[in-house]
């Protein structure tokens, strides 16, 4: 843990990362968990289906927009500072987000109600690009070595906070409002209440100073005037081995936070008003053990609870699903509360691990571009993947082999990958 010398500095900053990364998973948590809804306000068709994934798609687009801001913020990050492009990114966040609480219904104006939705979640997409990366480059460069995973894993319990936020807003609304009013006009307060967030989170930006890491860089001479192109020249190889990991926890993540809430109606047959509790509770979970799973990476080292995570989670799909198909609300509890803790043994170390790889001078365009091409092509399609494969296969447990492969694939480049675990930063 944190010595009582360290506390006071390292808490503003903490709070800082979490406050940010909660409003990105906010987001997700709320389009995820409300995507049925969605998809019959901006996707009325006969077949529900047809409008879930149509919904799903949508939600896809956002994370293809990602790597492009991971380019654009990485740009502003290594060449003008942390600070500047993780107030960038949170502020455009809260802006896009509300906006989705603004938006016209297909009622309203037909086709183009998606067209705008599609918009907006652009939008989120670059500003995400930008976000949970610039958090773990900047606290992992203010972090003392010895607690270097603990205080960067608070970028995951923001996540999670967001999520947990996200849900217990949805549980409420679906509980209190007869169907007709959340289609009205309860469906937009989740999106609008996004600016409350963003606004403390921009706060607590503001108030925070540049990272030494990069202070000293600046002063020892010219910044690299293109970090991008001389991260994809000088670290292919890391880069690759980063997006796959990351891609692999993306798959997992939005799996359980966009997905199951959806599978476990169309699937399990529970309604949107038993399951909401789980996931409410998965993520008091995941905001419990994520720090000291992280605390633990400090004292063992990365790889090894990365390889537990991977190994656990690649043997555990197949049950995992069959506990979520089985139909009963303890069996989908059980499966839902297993997934989320069994990733934080993995999530708790993996930013740090990634973002160590790299040196200070491109740490934030290269952590960025490979992570978000890895979260793009794993996790903003791993709910529209899961809907199709058990559409089209008729099997329910058909998302479980995706994760399996990803998952293979995923520990085969992390045993490449540096553990720079309590050396000091490049």
């Amino acid at each position: 843990m944190l010595t009582r010398s360290d506390a006071p500095n390292l808490r503003p900053l903490i709070v800082a990362g979490m406050v940010g990364n909660a409003m990105e998973w906010y987001d997700f948590s709320i389009y995820g968990t409300l995507a049925p809804l969605l998809a019959r306000l901006f996707f009325p068709t006969t077949d529900p289906s047809v409008a879930l994934l149509a919904t799903f798609a949508i939600f896809a687009v956002g994370f293809f927009a990602r790597p492009f801001g991971g380019v654009v913020f990485g740009q502003v990050g290594d060449r003008l500072g942390r600070k500047p492009a993780i107030v960038g990114s949170i502020l455009l966040m809260s802006l896009a987000t509300a906006l989705i609480g603004l938006l016209p219904t297909h009622r309203d104006v037909g086709l183009a109600a998606a067209g705008f939705l599609i918009l907006a979640r652009i939008l989120q997409g670059v500003s995400a690009g930008g976000e949970l990366v610039g958090s773990a480059a900047y606290l992992v460069e203010q972090a003392p070595v010895s607690h270097r995973a603990f205080v960067t894993s608070f970028v995951y319990a923001g996540a999670s906070s967001g999520s947990l936020l996200g849900a217990l807003i949805a549980a409420v609304l679906t509980a209190a409002l007869p169907t007709a009013e959340l289609d009205a006009w309860g469906w937009r307060v989740p999106f609008l209440l996004g600016l409350a967030v963003g606004a403390v989170g921009l706060w607590a930006r503001l108030r925070l100073d540049e990272t030494p890491a990069f202070v000293a860089l600046r002063a020892a001479g010219p910044v690299v005037r293109t970090p991008a192109l001389q991260a994809l020249r000088q670290f292919p190889g890391v880069m690759i081995g980063v997006l796959a990991i990351h891609g692999f926890a993306a798959l997992a993540f939005y799996l359980l936070v966009a997905y199951l809430p959806s599978f476990l109606q169309s699937v399990a047959g529970l309604p949107l008003a038993q399951t909401l509790p789980i996931f409410t509770l998965n993520y008091l979970v995941q905001v419990i053990l994520v720090p000291p799973m992280a605390a633990l990476s400090d004292r063992v080292g990365r790889k090894p609870m990365l390889l537990v995570w991977g190994i656990g989670l690649v043997l555990l799909s197949y049950p995992l699903f069959m506990l979520l198909s089985h139909g009963g609300i303890g069996y989908a509890a059980l499966g839902v509360l297993l997934f989320g803790a069994w990733n934080t043994i993995g999530s708790g170390s993996m930013l740090t691990l990634t973002a160590e790889a790299f040196p200070t001078r491109i740490r934030y365009s290269a952590l960025a571009i490979s992570y978000n091409l890895g979260v793009s092509l794993f996790g903003g399609t791993a709910p529209l993947l899961g809907t199709y494969l058990v559409g089209t296969t008729h099997n329910p447990l058909a998302p479980a082999f995706m994760l399996m492969v990803a998952g293979v694939v995923a520990l085969g480049m992390l045993v490449r990958l540096p553990d720079r675990h309590g050396q000091p930063l490049a």
